[in-house]
This record gives C-alpha cells, sequence and structure tokens, in this order.
C-alpha cells in the first residue's frame, strides 16, 4: 500500500461494506466500474453512454470506493471527479433521505489521504453542503461548456 492507500484504507471501513446506519439498506449498493484507468477514453465511450441510475444516490459510499481506487494510483495528483443529479442517500428502512453526514465524514478522511474531491451538480445545489470544489449546473445545455470549465480550473491547464 502507497501512504494515501493506507490513509484511506485506515478509515476502517471495507469498499464492499455499508456505511449505513445499523447496516439497513433497502436494496443492495451496485457501484459499476464503467471505465478502467488504463482504457482509452475512445474505447469506452459508447459503454459509458449506457450509464443508467438505480435508485438512490449512495454518494458517501462512492466516494469512498472512487477514493480507494484513487488511492492505488502512483500519481502526484488525485483527483476524484464526481457528477450526480440528487441528494446524498442512504434508503434505509429509517427512510430517512438524505445523509450529509456520511458523505462529511468521508470526505474528512480522504481529503487528507491527499483525494482532491471535486463535485458537479446536476439540477441539485446540494454539492454545495459537502464539496469545498463544486460546480452546480441548473442549464443541461450548459453541462458540457461548464464541465470543461470546472476541470480545466482544477487542473491548472
Amino acid at each position: 500500500y502507497s501512504s494515501n492507500e493506507t490513509a484511506v484504507a485506515t478509515l476502517g471501513i471495507a469498499v464492499n461494506e455499508r456505511i449505513t446506519r445499523n447496516g439497513e439498506r433497502l436494496e443492495p449498493l451496485y457501484l459499476a466500474i464503467y471505465k478502467e484507468f488504463h482504457e482509452p477514453f475512445k474505447l469506452v465511450k459508447a459503454r459509458l453512454a449506457c450509464i443508467r441510475a438505480h435508485s438512490c444516490t449512495p454518494l458517501a459510499e462512492s466516494l469512498l470506493f472512487a477514493a480507494r481506487r484513487l488511492s492505488r494510483k502512483s500519481h502526484k495528483r488525485k483527483v476524484l471527479l464526481a457528477l450526480t443529479d440528487g441528494e446524498p442517500a442512504l434508503h434505509n428502512y429509517r427512510a430517512e433521505p438524505f445523509d450529509f453526514k456520511e458523505c462529511e465524514r468521508v470526505m474528512k478522511k480522504i481529503i487528507p489521504a491527499g483525494i482532491e474531491p471535486v463535485e458537479i451538480g446536476i439540477l441539485t445545489s446540494s454539492v454545495a453542503k459537502i464539496f469545498p470544489q463544486h460546480l452546480v449546473v441548473n442549464d443541461l445545455e450548459d453541462l458540457a461548456r461548464s464541465f470543461y470549465r470546472k476541470l480545466s480550473g482544477v487542473l491548472g491547464v
């Protein structure tokens, strides 16, 4: 393990474990990898066009999953870019609709581990409550342009 991966691993939560309170979940957690790091975009763009929502927004689990994968890379910078059209949700028996506390807890662990989280909220401003670097896009016609502008700014290009 690298020092960054060790820092993320010390969260005490395995990637396949649930972060929900008391382990309560109404449906299974589904985190798919649509593109491996080594795959060229040209080879996977059709696959990326097939991404579909499955239900709630398990943002805390998704952040942890992505941070764990990034921590294994030897790159100098590790930017975790996330796009969401929803609020962070638990989807558990207690019907707790949004879970900002778990996201904040994960963020407090991954940022010191060298992960730079950036979130783009699509028709939702919830990202402003969690991410130091964020962008809210309220017009889908502006999504590609805004995405490029934000990513360029983060990367300094």
